[in-house]
């Protein structure tokens, strides 16, 4: 009955597609939804790297590193270079890696919104900002934060400029990241996945990542929908 109503409210509105989220460890939902026309678009889950057995020694030998540092890559975090013009650094990579996000639908925020909602949200800290940078050029970012409550940290964002996509940044600044949980005695850390972000999703299979619950993304055209949903 509901579907029904959602399904006159949106023709009356000349909507043309239905959305909708389900659990992925719920198949009656899942059902629910194929029956009446939905389809899976993406599926979405946070994945967690329990830090008890992480060995830090073999992160910082892992070749990734290396070879990164010895191709003129360097670390650092926006501790180490504060500041207006770093902000406005980190602001422009993230302009143009934002809308690289599977899924992403939303407009790049101005600089204020940006530092409001992206950079400093509850958990940051400038130390935990760790950028890679080609000489003075900002070229990747992780953003870490930490939850006190839990003692976890969370990837907030991992972005790495387009043209020096392919040269394993993203996988050193996330191993950057698993380093510095582990220097702050962190008990995990977290980070968000989608299904259609296969580069992403094979570097933290790659590190130990689990995946946790999550959820499908499901879409049904509202025609196809109408045809499938009995009115009462």
């Amino acid at each position: 009955m509901l579907l029904g109503h959602i399904i006159d409210w949106g023709t009356a509105l000349g909507a043309t597609t239905l959305v909708t989220e389900v659990w992925d460890d719920h198949p009656d939902a899942l059902q629910f939804a194929e029956r009446r026309g939905f389809a899976i678009e993406r599926h979405t889950f946070q994945s967690v790297l329990n830090l008890d057995g992480v060995d830090p020694d073999r992160l910082l030998e892992a070749e990734t590193l290396k070879l990164l540092e010895n191709g003129g890559v360097r670390f650092l975090t926006l501790a180490d270079e504060p500041g207006e013009e770093s902000e406005r650094k980190l602001y422009e990579l993230y302009k143009e890696t934002l809308s690289d996000i599977p899924g992403y639908m939303g407009e790049v925020p101005d600089i204020q919104e940006w530092r409001k909602w992206y950079l400093m949200p509850e958990g940051y800290a400038p130390e935990r900002v760790i950028i890679a940078a080609d000489g003075d050029d900002y070229v990747g970012v992780t953003n870490v934060l930490h939850n006190r409550q839990t003692n976890g940290m969370y990837h907030e964002y991992t972005g790495v400029k387009r043209s020096y996509r392919g040269r394993k940044i993203a996988q050193g600044l996330k191993i950057k990241a698993v380093l510095l949980a582990k220097e702050r005695n962190a008990a995990y850390i977290r980070t968000d996945n989608d299904s259609m972000n296969a580069p992403i999703l094979r570097i933290n299979r790659n590190l130990g990542y689990k995946p946790l619950r999550g959820t499908y993304r499901m879409a049904a055209k509202l025609q196809d929908a109408a045809r499938t949903t009995v009115r009462y």
